[in-house]
């Protein structure tokens, strides 16, 4: 060995031990170095953001509150806000244009999904944007007609009278209807996907109403600076990060018995004689596989169960806070449904109904992130670099709270969307079921059961609140949404009849 060789193995040997006997400052350097390298090779240009600082990228400025981090946010920066929250670069959106040019305009540049924090296979509504993907939306968007929309107000009605049979038995005592709520869409969707009635305190039921909202908490993981910035984290925090996984394993099961149910009677079948809507997307679409179909459907599912509870619960909330506003609807339902239980029927008399749904969404941001997207390539936006493992989000309040669009924006008033006493509004100024092509496929169907829902529990209860002044109405559009404890607020339902 050469003399340069062994002084070589000596200054290593002697680094080795070094750093073994002093493991804290080793530790130390070495997270440094690797925040260096990791700053170093981010893109250039980007819009304006927090300074990025060791672990936590600009996530330092983020709090519990999206609400006031986004209006602050906007007021610093502009219309364009980079984020790095960890290692992923969050690009927020603050303008009416700028949403309207990445979802509609420039709609085919930015139209790839984010779903690596979620455990699903490629199912249809995560494919790339292209002609399969039409293709697909198209097969989901016909199916959701034929099985879904012709058959909800029937099923709809059927678990209403289940609820409120449920709500009577409460003899006006305070009571948390969320997990009640979450059974009660839970059961509409049984039985509009697997044609299925059971009841709505069915164990099964109960159990996968339950996990559908267990995915949401547990993907919120996935959004921790911390967790993202630590190297080897997915290693450090398999646990946490895998607990997404366990939870649609758990689905999947409920599911997976359907799917083997209905693949033993689909030989020979052809779309039109499918008797539910997973049975004609398995013949509609046979070259997906079992977990693919699978999970389109827990994607179908999980939006009507999850997210609909959380905007019907507000909703209620809304109603407890404004006795008055509640009183209208009263008198609207006495007067167009002459005291009979209200259907479709009586909607075009009672559009407040459907505007108290707007508004509640509106003000309360419960869908303000639902619409984030990447860009399919490297590209631009305002002078800015849009690097493509960005993840942009339309930040539906910097619109919902401009008051040149809602006049004094921060007062709750549903009658704004209420014009010569029909609904308007305009799509590329509400954001709470999307924008563009891949805006939301089941608003109509949230908003049908929404609107019968709220029609018929207020034709047999008046909604108050126990202890109105424990929060305010800011409260109710601040919360943060993987952990809204407002959601815990009981409240009283007192037969009017």
């Amino acid at each position: 060995m050469s003399s340069i060789d062994s002084l070589a193995v000596n200054l290593i040997s002697e680094l080795v031990t070094y750093f073994y006997q002093h493991y804290i400052f080793a530790t130390v350097l070495f997270l440094i170095t690797y925040w260096i390298l990791v700053c170093l090779l981010k893109p250039r240009n980007l819009p304006p953001g927090p300074i990025n600082i060791p672990f936590f990228g600009g996530s330092w400025i983020l709090t519990s509150n999206p609400y006031n981090d986004f209006e602050r946010l906007w007021k610093k920066y502009g219309n364009l806000v980079s984020v790095y929250v960890g290692n992923k670069l969050m690009i927020y959106i603050f303008s009416k244009r700028l949403i309207k040019e990445v979802y509609i305009s420039r709609g085919d540049d930015f139209q790839a999904r984010v779903t690596e924090d979620l455990p699903f296979e490629d199912v249809l509504f995560h494919q790339p944007y292209g002609e399969a993907w039409k293709k697909s939306k198209k097969v989901i968007v016909q199916l959701h007609k034929k099985f879904i929309m012709n058959n909800i107000e029937n099923e709809a009605l059927k678990s209403l009278e289940d609820l409120s049979w449920e709500l009577q038995q409460t003899q006006s005592k305070l009571v948390n209807p969320k997990n009640l709520l979450r059974q009660f869409h839970t059961q509409i969707i049984f039985s509009l996907y697997f044609n299925e009635r059971k009841p709505i305190d069915d164990t099964e039921l109960k159990e996968v109403g339950s996990l559908m909202s267990q995915v949401y908490t547990a993907t919120s993981v996935h959004y921790n600076s911390w967790v993202l910035f630590v190297p080897f984290s997915s290693l450090i925090f398999r646990r946490a990060l895998n607990k997404p996984s366990v939870v649609v394993s758990k689905l999947r099961r409920h599911y997976e018995v359907r799917y083997e149910e209905r693949l033993s009677r689909i030989e020979g079948k052809n779309p039109s004689e499918a008797s539910d809507i997973m049975e004609a997307l398995m013949i509609e679409l046979g070259d997906l596989t079992k977990i693919q179909i699978i999970d389109t459907m827990i994607i179908l599912s999980i939006d009507a169960i999850h997210s609909q509870t959380i905007a019907l619960q507000t909703c209620l909330l809304y109603l407890a806070y404004y006795p008055k506003l509640q009183g209208e609807i009263h008198d609207l339902l006495d007067k167009s449904t002459d005291n009979q239980p209200p259907n479709l029927t009586h909607r075009q008399d009672l559009v407040l109904i459907d505007a108290l749904y707007l508004e509640t969404l509106r003000t309360d941001d419960i869908l303000s992130e639902s619409s984030s997207h990447r860009p399919i390539k490297d590209t631009t936006l305002e002078g800015y670099n849009i690097p493509k493992n960005a993840i942009l989000v339309p930040v539906s309040s910097s619109i919902h709270f401009d008051d040149g669009i809602y006049p004094n924006s921060e007062k709750f008033d549903p009658k704004r969307f209420i014009k010569d006493g029909k609904l308007s509004f305009k799509r590329d100024e509400y954001l709470s079921f999307g924008i563009g092509p891949r805006s939301c496929t089941g608003e109509q169907f949230s908003r049908t059961v929404v609107f019968l829902t709220i029609a018929r529990l207020l034709h047999q209860f008046r909604i108050s609140l126990s202890m109105k002044d424990y929060f305010n109405e800011k409260q109710l559009k601040t919360t943060e949404y993987f952990d809204n404890s407002l959601l815990d607020v009981s409240l009283v339902f007192s037969p009017r009849r």
